[in-house]
C-alpha cells in the first residue's frame, strides 16, 4: 500500500514538472513572438536614410572607421570650419582627410619611422587631391577637421589616436609653410617625432591641440598634465637612450640643418654619415631661400 502510495506521488510529481516545463516553453514562444513582433514595429518606423545623409555619414569617417564630426553630436566644435557635403570644395576636402589619415595608417604596417609615413601619405594622394594640396583654405579646413577630430578623441581618452591626428595636422602646417606661405624651406623632423613617437609625453600632446582650437574644452585636461617632462628625441639610431628618447630640455639641434636632435656631440658625431646628405642638401636649400628674402627686400 505504502509502495503504491510512493509512485502515486512520483507521478504527480512527474507530471507537475512536465506541465511547468510546457508552461516554460509556451511562456517562451509567446516571448519571442512579441520581440519579433515589437522588432518588425521599430524596422517599419525607422525611415530610409536620405543619399546625402547617408554619403555624410560614410563621408565623415577617418583611419579606423572613428569619426571627423558628427556635428549633432558635439557638444562642441573645438574651431571645426562648417561643412557642407552639397558644396564640391567641402566634400572634396572632406574625403582628402580621410584618404590622408588612412594613407598615413596604412603605411605605418610596413614603416615605423613617422616622416617616411607622412610622405607615403602625401605621394599617395597628390595626384587625386591635387586641388586640395596648392589650396590655403582647403588645406586649413582639413586641418580644422583633424583639430576637432583629435580634441574629442583626447578628451574621450584616446590618446593613440589623438597623437597620430596631431603628427598629420603639423604636418600639413609645415607644408603650408613651405608650399603655399613660402615662409619654411624644410620639414622640421624634430617637431613631427616628438608628437608621433613620445607617447608619454601628454604635455606636448594636448598643449598642441590647446594653443590651435578656440574653446576651453582642454583646460583642465592641460592643468593635469602640465607638470608632465617634455620629451625628445635623439636622431641616433644608436643613442644609448631607451628608444632614443630622453627629456627634451637635454637635447640639442644640429647647427646646420636646425631639422633634427640629438642627446650629445657623441651621438651627432656618431650619426653624422647618415644624416650628411639630408643635412647638407638642408643648408643648400635654406641659403636659397635667403637669398630670394634678401632680393625681394632690396627690390
Amino acid at each position: 500500500m505504502g509502495r503504491k502510495r510512493n509512485q502515486g506521488k512520483a507521478r504527480r510529481a512527474a507530471k507537475a514538472k512536465a506541465r511547468a516545463r510546457e508552461a516554460a516553453e509556451e511562456e517562451e514562444r509567446n516571448y519571442q513572438t512579441t520581440n519579433d513582433n515589437d522588432n518588425e514595429r521599430q524596422e517599419q518606423q525607422v525611415p530610409e536614410p536620405e543619399p546625402e545623409a547617408e554619403a555624410q555619414s560614410s563621408q565623415l569617417q577617418i583611419g579606423n572607421d572613428a569619426p571627423i564630426a558628427d556635428n549633432d553630436a558635439l557638444t562642441c566644435r573645438h574651431g571645426l570650419i562648417p561643412l557642407s557635403l552639397s558644396l564640391p570644395a567641402d566634400k572634396t576636402c572632406t574625403e582628402f582627410v580621410i584618404a590622408l589619415k588612412k594613407s598615413y595608417y596604412e603605411a605605418g604596417k610596413n614603416d615605423p619611422r613617422p616622416a617616411s609615413c607622412l610622405i607615403d601619405a602625401e605621394n599617395s594622394t597628390k595626384v587625386e587631391f591635387a586641388e586640395v594640396w596648392k589650396d590655403t583654405a582647403m588645406m586649413e579646413l582639413a586641418m580644422s577637421c583633424f583639430l576637432c577630430f583629435g580634441t574629442e578623441t583626447m578628451l574621450n581618452g584616446d590618446h593613440y589616436c589623438a597623437r597620430e591626428t596631431a603628427t598629420l595636422t603639423r604636418y600639413l602646417e609645415q607644408r603650408i609653410a613651405m608650399e603655399l606661405h613660402k615662409t619654411q624651406v624644410v620639414i622640421n623632423l624634430a617637431k613631427i617625432e616628438e608628437l608621433a613617437l613620445c607617447s608619454s609625453d601628454d604635455h606636448t600632446l594636448v598643449k598642441f591641440y590647446r594653443r590651435r582650437i578656440p574653446c576651453s574644452c582642454l583646460e583642465k585636461k592641460y592643468e593635469e598634465v602640465k607638470s608632465v617632462a617634455k620629451i625628445g628625441v635623439c636622431f641616433n639610431t644608436q643613442c644609448p637612450f631607451p628608444d632614443g628618447m630622453l627629456e627634451r630640455s637635454l637635447t640639442m639641434y644640429c647647427s646646420r640643418c636646425r631639422s633634427v636632435t640629438y642627446c650629445s656631440l657623441e651621438c651627432q658625431k656618431d650619426q653624422w654619415t647618415n644624416h650628411r646628405e639630408y643635412c647638407d642638401s638642408c643648408v643648400v636649400l635654406k641659403a636659397e631661400f635667403e637669398a630670394k628674402q634678401q632680393q625681394q627686400q632690396q627690390s
